[in-house]
């Protein structure tokens, strides 16, 4: 935990691997326009962060002490975002650039208030942060040392209130602030130190790691489409698996994906999960596309495939014991995280595809490689084999098919497929 009396210490940017043609230009363009009217401007948090240790930044956030007005004034084409809490987005070749006002934690020194005390058992804290402040108050309201950086780029110069350079040089996370209040104020802080330390490989300490696991609970209090958002980041932007580990040692993925089973995750479902984030993680770091459908539809297959084993007395076609087991997962799934329905389509499109890839009958095959989602649903089956499931060698079938000329493909189809009436889905395989 970090307490309020640290000093500013001011770094020579150069000598902390940070040059102004590593910022984007549009970036320290609208810093230099702010100060030439006589702001205060700097880029701040995670990109100055990651400059320090040499990783490319995917956004750049600006500070200053313009108001959100002044702002606007200066750039009229902006959009002023929010309501409390009001952002700018300046649009600069192309890209928005968000820039936001120095505020102040009005419940100085972390003594916050209490608010709705009957609603829960446990005391929920809030700070106001829709008032304007310093940058020194600025600094110290922010999570964590290592993203409460400054820098600016005509100066050339990092501002460090907290000591975040040498939390950051010793690979160490800290608190600004009681973790206990810390995470009372803002829960989804829980899931950004996960994703800080799976993206930095940062060891959680033990004082924080306790705290984390004592209040993790507080998520399901967060906005369902927050943390839809939330789960983006932590598992689609490169260390997918990495913060699944961590999440899991929290046991905190009932917090984001509706489980089965008691909320826990069996060794099977896991290694579901694994090979689908390893994947996932390879995809960006080719710069390949991935997809929140594909995520989910991974994530809840598991659950899908529980309700479908307790329809299957019903002795119903498995095709509509699918259709009505996806409708009580997805609405059970809505209830923690808000997926939106273009996703939702996609997701039960990928399920509902299951189906024909495994019986790989002749008639289908042609509108299972023109659906959209084609693609996501043959990588669910590989991912499906490659943990173990057999399903009649479909993997193998569709990769050929894909791969091969017109007589190589007219071969293939006249293999001996299943018979829909005789096939069934492996429903005991993540019991």
């Amino acid at each position: 935990m970090l307490t309020t009396e640290e000093q500013l210490v001011i770094y020579n940017a150069f000598d902390k691997s940070i040059t102004v043609n590593k910022i984007s230009k549009h970036a320290v363009s609208i810093i230099r326009t702010l100060q030439s009217k006589n702001f205060s401007a700097y880029v701040v948090g995670g990109a100055v962060r990651d400059l320090i240790i040499g990783l490319k930044p995917k956004d750049f956030d600006i500070v200053t002490d313009a108001k959100p007005y002044e702002i606007k004034t200066i750039f009229p084409k902006s959009q002023v975002i929010g309501r409390r809490f009001q952002l700018v987005h300046v649009k600069k070749g192309g890209d928005f650039y968000e820039v936001s006002t120095f505020r102040s934690n009005v419940s100085k020194n972390y003594i916050c208030k209490p608010n709705s005390p009957k609603k829960n058992n446990h005391k929920k804290y809030s700070t106001d942060d829709s008032e304007f402040g310093t940058i020194h108050e600025d600094a110290f309201r922010r999570d964590l040392t290592i993203n409460a950086l400054y820098y600016d780029p005509v100066k050339e110069q990092v501002y460090d209130f907290n000591g975040g350079i040498k939390d950051l040089l010793d690979k160490r996370i800290t608190v600004i602030g009681p973790p206990e209040i810390r995470f009372t104020e803002d829960p989804v802080r829980i899931l950004r130190i996960i994703r800080i330390a799976a993206k930095l490989n940062f060891q959680i300490p033990s004082d924080i790691e306790k705290h984390i696991y004592s209040k993790f609970h507080l998520i399901k209090d967060v906005s369902k489409s927050r943390l839809f958002d939330e789960s983006l980041k932590m598992f689609l932007h490169g260390q997918g698996l990495a913060s699944y580990e961590l999440i899991r040692r929290f046991n905190g993925l009932k917090y984001l994906v509706h489980l089965s089973k008691n909320n826990r995750i069996n060794e099977t479902s896991n290694q579901l999960f694994e090979v689908m984030l390893k994947s996932t993680d390879l995809r960006v770091k080719q710069k390949k596309y991935v997809s929140p459908h594909f995520l989910f539809a991974v994530l809840l297959w598991p659950n899908l495939l529980n309700h479908v084993s307790k329809l299957e007395k019903e002795r119903s076609v498995v095709r509509k014991l699918m259709s009505i087991s996806s409708k009580t997962v997805l609405a059970k799934q809505a209830s923690i995280i808000s997926i939106p329905k273009r996703y939702l389509f996609k997701i039960i499109d990928i399920w509902n595809l299951q189906i024909p890839l495994v019986e790989r009958r002749k008639k289908d095959h042609q509108f299972i490689t023109n659906h959209p989602c084609f693609r996501a649903a043959y990588d669910l089956i590989l991912l499906r084999e490659t943990i173990g499931e057999k399903l009649n060698d479909a993997g193998r079938w569709w990769t050929e098919y894909q791969n091969g000329n017109k007589c190589e493909q007219a071969k293939l189809l006249d293999e001996e497929a299943f018979n829909e009436k005789n096939y069934k889905l492996n429903t005991h395989f993540y019991e």
